[in-house]
């Protein structure tokens, strides 16, 4: 895929409008990109949790150490929602 962006950035084969739109893409997907990464690094972490749960056979929040590291857990996860939702709405940051 980077090469792809590289390539949508190369003035040598577009013209100046081409260009404006090709970066204005490029930007588009690697501002989605990285919302998409957050939004999955809190999937995996969310899915690890409810795995570990279910395993030791007790509710998410008696999964990790404590209660308070639960809730930052939580609201990191709440905040990816939050990002992806943002950026797949097109809002900014």
């Amino acid at each position: 895929m980077d090469d792809f962006i590289k390539r949508l950035r190369d003035p040598d084969t577009r013209t100046q409008d081409d260009w404006n739109i090709c970066n204005e893409a490029a930007d588009e997907i690697e501002r989605l990109r990285e919302a998409l990464t957050i939004a999955l690094s809190a999937l995996v972490a969310a899915t690890s949790l409810l795995k570990r749960s279910e395993d030791e056979k007790v509710k998410p929040s008696r999964a990790v150490a404590s209660n308070k590291i639960f809730r930052l857990m939580m609201a990191d996860y709440e905040r990816a929602e939050d990002n992806a939702r943002a950026a797949l709405l097109g809002e900014k940051e």
